[in-house]
């Protein structure tokens, strides 16, 4: 329980209008670099180690998948875990590419785990051994993306015989 689970469920807020189709989804860095994709991380520990790259965790949607009102697209990721007092509001986003137009939404630390460390004070972050679970709204009318629900809770038992490939599950 190295990493953290991280799940998005998408859904489309209105039933009409034209075809939005789901292309990739990421979650990546805005104002630091907390998320790692490259370099060293140790899987023992799911820490990055010094060297190790910033940048965006994701999969390409191919072919890109309609997104409704009625079935939820999942898409599961393992993130490098990290708990930092620096983490501020905006420092981390969900991107969904919608008809090859970058949606993004900001995570404010309210949707990141929180710890509070001895001598660091309050910290914030992906924390080890969690799985976070986003529902998220596309709502095509205002073309914006909305959170509906998270939640967080402790990852225990057989770990992994659930976890969808990184390619999601239309």
């Amino acid at each position: 329980h190295a990493y953290t689970w991280i799940v998005l469920n998408i859904t489309k807020y209105v039933d009409k209008g034209p075809e939005f189709k789901l292309n990739s989804v990421s979650l990546d860095n805005l104002g630091g670099s907390w998320i790692k994709n490259k370099g060293t991380i140790d899987p023992a520990t799911g820490l990055a180690k010094d060297g190790a790259i910033a940048g965006p965790i994701g999969v390409t949607v191919d072919p890109p998948v309609a997104l409704s009102t009625t079935e939820v697209l999942t898409y599961e990721f393992l993130v490098p875990s990290f708990m930092e007092p620096e983490v501020g509001d905006g420092e981390i986003l969900i991107t969904l590419n919608v008809n090859g137009i970058n949606e993004l939404f900001i995570l404010d630390r309210v949707y990141l785990n929180q710890d509070r460390i001895v001598g660091k004070g309050q910290s914030f972050g992906f924390r080890q051994g969690y799985k976070n679970t986003y529902d998220l709204v596309y709502n095509n009318s205002t073309l914006s993306l909305s959170i509906q629900n998270w939640s967080s809770e402790v990852i225990s038992g057989g770990f992994g015989g659930d976890i969808v490939p990184s390619g999601g599950n239309p």
